[in-house]
């Protein structure tokens, strides 16, 4: 099937309980009421997304039909689906495409239902700011984004009698002692100081950001003008100091073939003394992680040197224009879910008896449904990302997921996705393979500084960076 349809049909008295529950939330809706929604980040149907739909319509007299195609598939099948015409009410659409379909009519703005809205429009205003397009907003982020920090092995500190390094000599040199000195006392040469990937479709800045120091490989947009971040003189430091890391031997020789994966596993196995890794949520599993399978205490960073973290664009929930009540679609659906109250729990905690229940007085996540070894964590949005703080939240938020959260705030910085034109639209994926092929080689050794760059001019000019250049000043 080309999409997976999870339809919760309800045999119950409509008007008794949409009555009862719109006295809470609104205006009565129309009998049989329904929202289509394609979901990518949505619990399933394995872990219990029924019951949630239930509850939803407990809460608002509203059927909710769920439709979630499969991850590795998604950008693929909501362009189907816009092809064909065969459209949701509302939909998670990833970046670009969501920029496409604002283009495209395919999603419709959404000011004017913020304006008048009773909880979205209390967000702040910058999250908007990445699904916005000639002016309008077209997309609601579904949570704050989130980001990564570097994570140290402190019990490596403990046994090296080191500091957690504030600048970048002195991660270097902590780097160093990490690969050389012996720092899980095991007698064995088997440990390497930083390990991380280096591979995809670009430089990625989320998995390279203390050594990366601040540089940004994208476009940039600096005192007001568009300019390429590759080419800039602290680019060029970074990349000159990965590539002596590299040779140096206390980079992991094996980042262009590592895996997300495997360069978490080198971490919490006790390989590797470095790693930069996505905060939140995961600050709790990489804790846990390092504790069981090696005996080690892994802490996020703050920022050190003229390092930053950064925060990711979250994805965008859009309205298509197939809705035909984009308001109701908007108000019952959208910002209800930030209400910091009954929805916006049900989305984050999901429904007692199914995903959590009350023990001796305090509330726990059950096991999953899908994976009783797992504990269940977020219906939807992710409580330590909440746009807006849920009131009287009954859980204990874990301590690692809020202190990598705290160490990543220190100094965060929003990434955007620049939109251009139809050059800009042609070319930025071969011009982002590009760049990742010169930052490759010349850490690799395969280039020389002087020639990668030679070679980065020559054919960025052919794919005519100067025009994706001119394209974003005039969308800007």
């Amino acid at each position: 099937m080309n999409k997976k349809r999870i339809v919760f049909a309800l045999v119950l008295a409509l008007a008794l309980i949409a009555g009862t529950a719109f006295a809470r939330g609104g205006a009565k809706p129309p009998a049989g009421a329904t929202i289509t929604f394609v979901a990518n980040n949505l619990i399933n149907e394995a872990m219990g997304v029924d019951a949630l739909i239930e509850k939803f319509f407990e809460l608002t007299g509203v059927n909710l039909e769920v439709i979630i195609p499969p991850h590795d598939q998604y950008p693929d099948k909501l362009q189907l689906m816009a092809a064909s015409g065969d459209l949701p009410d509302v939909w998670q659409v990833w970046s670009p495409l969501d920029l496409t379909f604002a283009r495209e009519g395919v999603n419709i703005p959404l000011d004017s239902f913020i304006a008048r809205s009773k909880n979205i429009r209390r967000i702040e205003k910058h999250h908007f700011v990445p699904y916005t397009v000639d002016g309008k907003i077209y997309g609601i982020p579904y949570n704050g984004g989130g980001g990564t920090a570097t994570y140290v092995r402190q019990d490596w500190l403990d046994n090296l009698d080191l500091e957690t390094p504030t600048t970048i000599d002195e991660f270097i040199e902590v780097a160093k002692a990490f690969t050389f000195d012996d720092p899980d006392q095991n007698g064995k040469d088997d440990t390497v100081g930083y390990t991380t990937i280096v591979s995809g479709d670009n430089v990625d800045v989320f998995y390279l950001p203390t050594l990366l120091q601040g540089a940004n490989p994208n476009f940039v947009l600096k005192r007001r003008s568009w300019i390429d971040g590759f080419t800039e003189p602290d680019m060029k430091e970074a990349i000159e100091r990965i590539r002596l890391g590299y040779n140096e031997g206390w980079i992991d020789p094996e980042i262009f073939t590592n895996t997300t994966t495997i360069a978490r596993n080198k971490f919490t196995q006790g390989v590797a003394g470095f790693f930069s890794y996505w905060t939140g949520a995961w600050g709790r599993v990489i804790h846990e992680w390092t504790l069981d399978r090696s005996g080690g205490d892994g802490v996020a960073m703050d920022p050190i040197g003229k390092a930053n973290y950064w925060n990711r664009s979250s994805v965008p929930q859009c309205i298509t224009a197939k809705a035909e009540d984009p308001k109701f679609v908007f108000d019952t659906l959208l910002d209800r879910m930030w209400d910091q109250g009954e929805m916006q729990f049900l989305f984050i905690h999901g429904v007692e008896g199914v995903h959590w229940e009350v023990q001796n007085g305090k509330h726990v996540k059950l096991p999953r449904l899908d994976n009783p070894e797992l504990t269940f964590g977020k219906a939807y949005i992710n409580v330590e990302l909440q746009l807006l703080p849920l009131k009287d939240d009954p859980f204990e938020i874990d301590p690692w997921a809020l202190s990598s959260e705290a160490a990543r705030n220190k100094n965060v910085k929003q990434l955007f996705i620049p939109t251009g034109g139809e050059v800009y639209a042609k070319n930025v994926g071969d011009l982002n393979a590009l760049r990742l092929e010169v930052f490759s080689k010349i850490i690799a050794g395969d280039m020389t500084m002087e020639e990668g760059y030679e070679y980065y001019d020559e054919t960025a000019k052919a794919l005519q960076i100067d025009v994706m250049i001119t394209e974003l000043e005039e969308s800007d």
